[in-house]
């Protein structure tokens, strides 16, 4: 197998689960700057303090080990202070895109069992305050994209926002069951509990894209995410803790966003450069040349689109060093072009939300096959096999169902045994 020098087949993977990984990163590197979103900018302390408060919040409203804590916002510094608060206390965070309707939002919500929501509030009044009476949610977390940033965007952005369309900032108006984000924080005890976790406890409940039915949750327990984690930490070889700087523009709510974009660079304590809209291309380039970003995973439709925006050429892109692609086939002509602008290496690789989601990928160092999905990560065995019989092996070359095992494989579909 064409494994990179140092890469080996098989991986220890440590009992250290995602929370702890931040706490590791914390205290190695506490100055060091955590996330970058516009003007705001956070460091691994801050952050750590942060997560701590919100997590002493949520155990105020009666969230307790277990609890699902639904999660449905952009790429803002809200879900990553969210998706760490709820783990540091034990629950579960379902992430839920940003763009499903409230039909959508009633099943998974009703599915998981959320108590408590933290979402926009400009999904809140859109999408949720309509259907409130037919979901499990006792308490909803409300936040602005805004809150975070520093003057004078603070004050700018909520201008640009409402004349988005749709709008991308609303007004919640207070009552029962309503609590916003920045008040909750400020008034919590900056410490919040650290219940014992074992590896097989459910961490995070993803719902797939239901193109094989009904959308399913995906329970992933504490050592599936932390052993995607270090398997990429274990494939990437060369990469510098506590220096890299990692766009963060693949969505969180999806599992290649969560892994490749928030746990894994929170890991080695990069730097996430957050991009609520990974649309805005403008936006993307602007920020990979401003902050010196060294780790971009992408998919295609990014790069594609990256190499023809308007006179790309005159943007200074030689910072990045990796890209990692996937969800859909690169064609060979966009990444060459777009290793031509940057100097880059685009890895391709395979994944699955039942997976965590990484399982294959090509080597960074060493043959790289353009159009494959790579081979498997350390520790993942892979076979091919016949599609009728599910458990025949077929001939090298030929057509068939790929099976998996691995540390990162999920425990099971939540309640569908």
């Amino acid at each position: 197998m064409h494994y990179p020098p140092g890469v080996p087949a098989d991986l220890s993977i440590e009992d250290v689960w995602l929370p702890e990984q931040l706490s590791r990163s914390v205290a190695r590197f506490p100055d060091r700057t955590a996330i970058i979103f516009q003007n705001c900018r956070l460091s691994y302390r801050e952050l750590n303090q942060e997560v701590d408060r919100l997590g002493s919040s949520l155990s105020a409203l009666g969230v307790v080990p277990g609890d699902r804590v639904a999660i449905q916002l952009p790429n803002i510094p809200q879900c990553v202070i969210g998706f760490y608060a709820a783990l540091r206390i034990g629950a579960v965070p379902s992430m839920t895109n940003p763009l499903y309707v409230p039909r959508e939002i009633e099943y998974q919500w009703n599915d998981c069992g959320a108590r408590v929501a933290i979402v926009a509030d400009f999904i809140y009044e859109s999408k949720v305050k309509a259907i409130r009476e037919r979901l499990p949610i006792k308490d909803f977390i409300i936040a602005s994209i805004p809150e975070y940033l520093r003057f004078p965007l603070n004050l700018l952005a909520p201008l640009k926002l409402r004349r988005m369309a749709p709008p991308a900032i609303a007004r919640v108006a207070r009552g029962p069951g309503i609590h916003f984000f920045r008040e909750i924080i400020r008034a919590a005890a900056p410490a919040a509990p650290r219940p014992a976790i074992t590896g097989e406890q459910p961490a995070v409940l993803l719902y797939t894209g239901g193109t094989t039915g009904v959308s399913k949750g995906a329970t992933l327990t504490h050592r599936n995410l932390s052993a995607n984690v270090q398997q990429l930490i274990a494939w990437f070889v060369g990469l510098g803790v506590g220096s890299e700087v990692q766009l963060a523009a693949l969505p969180y709510f999806h599992s290649f966003g969560m892994t490749v974009a928030m746990t894994f660079p929170i890991a080695i304590a990069a730097t996430l450069v957050l991009i609520p809209n990974p649309r805005d291309i403008r936006a993307v380039l602007r920020e990979i040349e401003r902050h010196r970003v060294t780790l971009a995973p992408q998919v295609p439709a990014m790069f594609n689109a990256i190499n023809h925006y308007p006179d790309v050429e005159r943007l200074d892109l030689k910072s990045v060093k990796v890209c990692n692609s996937g969800s859909a086939p690169l064609s060979v002509d966009v990444l060459r072009r777009f290793e031509e602008l940057t100097g880059a290496r685009i890895v391709e690789g395979y994944g699955l939300t039942e997976t965590s989601p990484v399982t294959h990928c090509n080597p960074i160092q060493g043959l790289r096959k353009v159009g494959s999905i790579g081979v498997p990560l350390p520790s993942t065995d892979a076979r091919i096999v016949d599609i009728d019989s599910g458990t025949t092996d077929v001939a090298a070359g030929s057509e068939g169902e790929l099976i998996l095992r691995g540390p990162q494989v999920m425990a099971g579909y939540w309640q569908k045994p």
